[in-house]
């Protein structure tokens, strides 16, 4: 819980209290008993730490943290992340699948298991109710949603289904299951022949999609055949195997999708493109953001990128946004003025690549007319670089010749 309060903050910590508390709750287990000496101390020494240095650093993180990113997250809608009630409802089942329904197939008996809370043989099923309803409840009462936030509930449905599985209702869901992932696996094999496009997608995206729908919808017939084999023999191994196959093979199948996805987030060819010209620049240079910040780009360039902007809110982070002009006074801070790209472009005090959204026609269209364009894609484009008033410009490239039809 420390570790993850240091990375994700006070939601790492409310997420295993709102499981294990009302588990202990129904159970009538010590609730105190989950707060140990030991470990209070333990999670201290992890957290505590970067925490108060970071307060003594700058005295706002703690209202920021706690009040700004969490509260106000938690009760207002001002994040934009707002949706309606039911907005998990349809991602969940998606998510758990296909360990859902096996984790399910115990649900008609949950008065049973209520009525013997207090025995020990209850505990493991209170246990995994509470991990997914509390969570659920407060992800479904929280204003900022995301699908991704239901992603620790997925553990809660594949224990749940195991157990199930192993302890006596290896049958109960296989017909449902069967049913389902026949439909689903027909589902994909006819995205070969009818793909809708409800999001814009890149070529790439758009050739990717059928292949990996065909391969991943034989596997959910093929899972489907087993789970209905091993319920048929009443072997629980055959039908574990039969759930986990679709999950195993996900990310086999989909490599070629995650990696169009991934070429089209990633700025990657943007870098690759900017490196080059400031090699050719003599290797050193500069690199300018102009109302435009790639997050990945500093990360493969292997250097600051400095970002001229009025609001710092293309970095994405709320805190720089809200104490923009103090971090921008600071010594050689890389937040600059809205308008200093104008002044680099004309003054270029050393060799620059400046970079922009793909969209920002007024910017590309200055950048454009006094240099060459380096890369571009749907979300950014470079441009550059510019050379200093006292440098000679490059010698030019000899002209490719033609051999035997290929150009060399």
């Amino acid at each position: 819980m420390a570790v993850g309060a240091l990375t994700k903050g006070p939601v790492a910590v409310a997420l295993p209290l709102l499981v294990l508390v009302p588990h202990a709750l129904a159970t009538g287990a010590s609730v105190r008993r989950l707060f140990p000496r030991r470990g209070l101390v333990a999670f201290a020494a992890i957290a505590l730490p970067w925490f108060v240095a970071v307060s003594l650093a700058h005295p706002d993180f703690p209202g920021y943290v706690f009040l700004r990113e969490t509260l106000a997250r938690v009760t207002t809608t001002r994040f934009h992340r707002t949706a309606p009630f039911w907005y998990y409802l349809p991602i969940v089942p998606v998510a758990a699948f296909p360990w859902i329904i096996p984790a399910l197939a115990r649900l008609r008996h949950w008065r049973l298991t209520w009525a013997a809370r207090r025995d020990p043989s209850a505990r493991e099923p209170l246990l995994f109710a509470c991990w997914v309803i509390v969570p659920l409840l407060f992800f479904t009462l929280n204003q900022s949603k995301l699908p991704q936030y239901v992603l620790p509930l997925i553990p809660a449905f594949t224990l749940a289904a195991t157990r199930n599985l192993v302890t006596g209702a290896s049958t109960t869901g296989a017909r449902a299951y069967a049913a389902l992932a026949v439909l689903a696996g027909v589902a994909l094999v006819a995205l070969t022949v009818w793909l809708p496009a409800p999001i814009t997608l890149t070529p790439s995206e758009k050739a990717a999609i059928p292949p990996a729908a065909l391969a991943l919808g034989v596997v959910v017939l093929c899972s489907a055949a087993l789970v209905a084999l091993g319920a048929l023999a009443r072997r629980p191994g055959i039908m574990i195997w039969g759930y986990a196959v679709v999950v195993i093979a996900m990310p086999f199948l989909s490599g070629n999708l995650l990696a169009a996805v991934g070429e089209d987030r990633s700025s990657a060819a943007v870098a690759s493109a900017t490196a080059v010209a400031l090699q050719r620049a003599g290797g050193s240079g500069a690199v300018l953001g102009v109302l435009a910040y790639p997050p990945s780009l500093p990360f493969y360039l292997g250097r600051p990128v400095a970002l001229a902007t009025a609001t710092g809110a293309e970095l994405t982070s709320n805190y720089i946004a809200d104490n923009v002009e103090r971090l921008r006074a600071a010594p050689g801070s890389p937040l600059l003025p809205a308008g200093y790209w104008r002044e680099a472009l004309g003054r270029c005090p050393i060799p620059t690549v400046f970079l922009t959204g793909a969209g920002n026609r007024e910017v590309r269209e200055t950048l454009g007319a006094a240099l060459p364009l380096l890369a571009a894609d749907s979300h950014y484009a470079a441009y550059g670089p510019c050379r200093p008033r006292s440098q000679p410009p490059p010698p030019p490239q000899p002209p490719p010749t033609r051999r035997e039809g290929r150009v060399r």
